[in-house]
C-alpha cells in the first residue's frame, strides 16, 4: 500500500518527570513555518487581490490549482492541529501524566507562562494605544472571555486573536481529554469527539444569527472551543502513533497524497465559500483538512532528513507573527494599500513585522533563555 504504516521500537516510558521537554522535531516547526506563511498570505492579500473562488470563471481544466490562493486562513486549522500535537506527546510517551492535582495545576502553570505573557502585553499595549472600546470589550479580552459572543469573537483591537482564545480555553480544557482517553481509550474516545464537534459545526452553520457579518469563514459556534476540539484530539491523536513508533512506510508517496488532498480540500472551500454548496457543506471543510494534515504530518515526520531552515525559524516564531501581524497590516499597511500598491505596501510591512516580531519573539516569548542560538534551528543531530 502507499501510506502503508510500519512499526519502528517505540519511545522508551520512564518515570513521569515534571521538568521534561519533548525531542525537538524539525517538521513540527517546517509545518509552523507553512502555517503562518499561509495566515500572512491569507491576511495580505485575502479580498485585496484574491477573493474566494476568484478561479471558478476560468475553463482551463487545471484552475482548481488555484484555490491554494484563497485558504491561507486554514493554517490556523493546521496550528490547532500541532498544539494538540505537542500538547501530547510528553503523556503519550509517558513522561507526563495527570495523576492529581499537583499535575494538573502544573501544567496550566506552564501553559500559562507560554501563552500569555505575550497575550497580555499585546493587548494591554493595544489597549493604551487605542483608548477607544467599549470596557466590555476590554473586559472580554482581560478574561479570555471574548470568544463566546457574536460582538467579541473577533476583537476589534486585533482579530487575530479570535484563535489564541480557542487555544487558551482547549488548554483549560486538556486534562479532561487526556484522563478521559486514557479512561476509555482512543478507539472509544475519538469517534465520539469528531463526531460532537461535527455536530456542533453544524449547528453553528445552520443559523446566521452566529454570522459574523461580512467575513463569513468563522462565526463564534462552528468556530468554538467544542467545534474545533476535533483539530486538537487530531494531533494529539498523530503525536499517540508517534509515540508508539508508527511510521509510514513510503513517506514520499505518502507527502503527494496529503499535498493532493490540500488540494481537493481547497477547492472545496472555495465552493462552500462561494456559495456554490449549501451553506451546511462548510462543516466539512475542516474533516478534510484534518484529513489533508493527517498524511502530511506522518510524512514529514519519517522524511527527518527534509530540512528548510529560514521556514522553521519562521515556525517558531510563528506565535508573535501571528499576535502583531494583523495589527501592522490594519494600521501601517491595509488592504486598501496592498491594491494600489501592493510592493512598496509589502516592503513596508516586512520592515516593520521583521524587528518587531524578533523583538518580540526573542524578549517577550524566551527573555528568560539567555542564549540567542537555542532560538534558532537546530542541526538534526542536536
Amino acid at each position: 500500500m502507499t501510506g502503508a504504516i510500519v512499526a519502528t521500537a517505540p519511545c522508551e516510558p520512564v518515570k513521569a518527570d515534571r521538568g521534561f521537554r519533548a525531542p525537538h522535531l524539525p517538521a513540527l516547526d517546517l509545518l509552523r513555518g507553512f502555517a503562518i506563511l499561509g495566515v500572512l498570505w491569507h491576511h495580505l492579500f485575502f479580498k485585496a487581490v484574491f477573493h474566494t473562488g476568484w478561479w471558478m470563471t476560468s475553463n482551463s481544466p487545471f484552475a482548481f490549482m488555484a484555490s491554494w490562493t484563497c485558504n491561507g486562513w486554514l493554517g490556523v486549522n493546521l496550528f490547532f492541529i500541532l498544539s494538540g500535537f505537542v500538547l501530547y506527546l510528553p503523556f503519550a510517551i509517558e513522561q507526563r501524566t495527570f495523576a492529581g492535582k499537583d499535575d494538573v495545576l502544573e501544567f496550566y502553570r506552564k501553559r500559562a507562562r507560554r501563552l500569555l505573557p505575550l497575550y497580555y502585553f499585546s493587548v494591554i499595549l493595544l489597549m493604551g494605544v487605542a483608548g477607544r472600546f467599549s470596557a466590555k470589550e476590554y473586559l472580554a479580552l482581560l478574561t479570555c472571555l471574548f470568544n463566546f459572543t457574536n460582538v467579541t469573537f473577533m476583537p476589534e483591537l486585533n482579530a487575530a486573536l479570535w484563535s489564541l482564545g480557542i487555544e487558551i480555553w482547549f488548554s483549560l480544557l486538556f486534562p479532561f481529554f487526556v484522563i478521559c482517553i486514557s479512561r476509555i481509550s482512543w478507539r472509544r474516545a475519538l469517534p465520539g469527539i469528531l463526531l460532537a464537534a461535527l455536530f456542533v459545526r453544524l449547528l453553528g452553520e445552520a443559523s446566521r444569527s452566529f454570522s459574523l457579518g461580512d467575513y463569513d469563514i468563522l462565526n463564534p459556534v462552528k468556530d468554538s472551543v467544542i467545534g474545533r476540539m476535533d483539530d486538537f484530539v487530531i494531533g494529539m491523536g498523530i503525536a499517540a502513533l508517534h509515540a508508539r513508533g508508527y511510521r509510514v512506510a513510503h513517506p514520499g508517496r505518502v507527502l503527494i497524497l496529503g499535498l493532493a488532498a490540500l488540494t481537493a480540500t481547497f477547492t472545496y472551500a472555495d465552493y462552500c465559500f462561494s456559495g456554490a454548496l449549501p451553506p451546511l457543506s462548510i462543516a466539512l471543510v475542516n474533516t478534510l483538512f484534518q484529513l489533508s494534515a493527517v498524511l502530511l504530518m506522518l510524512a514529514l515526520l519519517a522524511l527527518n532528513h527534509v530540512r528548510c531552515r529560514p521556514i522553521e525559524l519562521i515556525g517558531m516564531m510563528c506565535y508573535s507573527i501571528y499576535i502583531w501581524n494583523f495589527v501592522v497590516i490594519i494600521h501601517v499597511a491595509p488592504s486598501a494599500a496592498f491594491t494600489k500598491h501592493p510592493w512598496p505596501s509589502f516592503l513596508e510591512f516586512l520592515s516593520i513585522m521583521i524587528p518587531l516580531t524578533w523583538l518580540s519573539y526573542r524578549y517577550i516569548e524566551f527573555g528568560h533563555v539567555r542564549q540567542t542560538s537555542q532560538l534558532l534551528p537546530r542541526p538534526l543531530s542536536a
